[in-house]
């Protein structure tokens, strides 16, 4: 039995998985799997791309999120802040970005959302 498909029916309180391992034997398993929401998967999912016409967000190039368009531009935005604070953090490891507007507004999303 595994804790991820137990025998009764149960409920992911979010629509997505990410895991570390994907292994088959007599069945396919996932190992560490993590339950993850739509806004960590803008946050740290794939390449994004934000079709403006339809709504929607395409993340990876296969998950499609059915959401404002300026959502989309706004996780865009935000991601590219955190990748240029991260880069910094790189350059400079004594660089403090806990405390920076751009993680305190991911650490604001993702908690609202958890």
């Amino acid at each position: 039995m595994s804790l991820n498909m137990p025998t009764y029916p149960c409920r992911y309180e979010a629509p997505f998985g990410v895991y570390h391992e994907k292994v088959q034997t007599s069945k396919v398993f996932l190992r560490d799997l993590t339950m993850v929401n739509a806004f960590a998967l803008l946050l740290f999912g794939g390449g994004v791309v934000v079709e403006h016409a339809t709504n929607r967000v395409v993340i990876d190039d296969w998950i499609v999120l059915d959401v404002p368009a300026r959502v989309g531009v706004l996780f865009s935005e935000l991601r590219r802040r955190l990748d240029a604070s991260l880069k910094n953090k790189l350059r400079d490891p004594r660089v403090d970005i806990a405390r920076s507007d751009v993680v305190q507004a991911m650490t604001m999303v993702l908690q609202d959302t958890a």
